[in-house]
């Protein structure tokens, strides 16, 4: 599948996940095209239902990196959405007993971003 989806985007920059392009592995079940891909170097990734186009563009958000005290704490940001608190709850507790700061490193729009919050804050990746 990825050789023909890289000729399918040189030829066209996009294409439409169909049969025709890669294939029926399971013919009358609906199917999606998973893509990762990357666009002026930051990674995407987008689910293409059968028959709609792929058109690549900048992600919406990347989370690049992100720490709860101690922790590394970038996949569990990457699963809460853009708004959420710095808790206990969210990233255990890496450090019991002291006050952490919670530190992410993002792309948004094009435009990479940090932002520093203390535990118990409300953070907005926006």
């Amino acid at each position: 599948m990825t050789a023909i989806a890289k000729q399918q985007h040189k030829a066209n920059k996009h294409f439409t996940a169909t049969n025709a392009a890669f294939g029926d592995p399971m013919p009358n079940v609906p199917k999606f095209l998973h893509v990762i891909y990357s666009y002026n170097g930051v990674l995407g990734s987008v689910s293409i239902p059968e028959g709609k186009n792929f058109e690549p563009h900048p992600p919406a958000l990347v989370v690049l990196g992100a720490l709860y005290g101690s922790a590394d704490v970038t996949e569990k940001v990457k699963t809460l959405g853009i708004k959420f608190q710095v808790e206990n709850a969210h990233f255990g507790d890496p450090n019991p007993g002291i006050f952490k700061n919670f530190t992410v490193a993002y792309v948004k729009d094009g435009n990479l971003r940090t932002k520093v919050h203390k535990e118990h804050e409300a953070v907005s990746l926006d």
